[in-house]
């Protein structure tokens, strides 16, 4: 995904990491977006319930440098920050980390950041 993306296209394979999980484990699903609101559904077999935020329940969101992560920082939400990785984070198998994300990175980056794009353009009320 490169360029202009539309909020209602928006939908990829994650793993969700927030408070609740633990930092060392990830729950597997899809993230969807359409425009108002951001939805995480688990694969199934997977633990926790489906997640959904709306776009002003959200204070930043952010993409680390070199890194396939969606950062949210939830504002009046219960899980208060969120990390969707876009490939299975390798800490949870003891896979060497910064190189597994930065060669995942190179791959899948433009995806990520057009995610970012899609939700900050959201916010601010305008096209992606």
């Amino acid at each position: 995904m490169s360029g202009e993306v539309e909020a209602s296209s928006l939908q990829s394979t994650v793993w969700m990491i927030h408070a609740y999980t633990g930092a060392r484990t990830g729950v597997r699903g899809q993230l969807s977006f359409d425009g108002d609101n951001v939805r995480f559904e688990p694969d199934p077999g997977q633990r926790g319930g489906k997640v959904e935020v709306a776009l002003s329940d959200i204070g930043s969101v952010r993409v680390p440098v070199g890194s396939p992560v969606l950062e949210l920082e939830l504002l009046s939400h219960p899980l208060g920050e969120v990390l969707f990785y876009f490939v299975e984070p390798p800490f949870m198998y003891g896979r060497p980390t910064q190189f597994t994300l930065t060669t995942a990175n190179a791959i899948i980056r433009d995806d990520v950041l057009a995610w970012e794009s899609a939700i900050r353009h959201a916010q601010e009320g305008g096209p992606p």
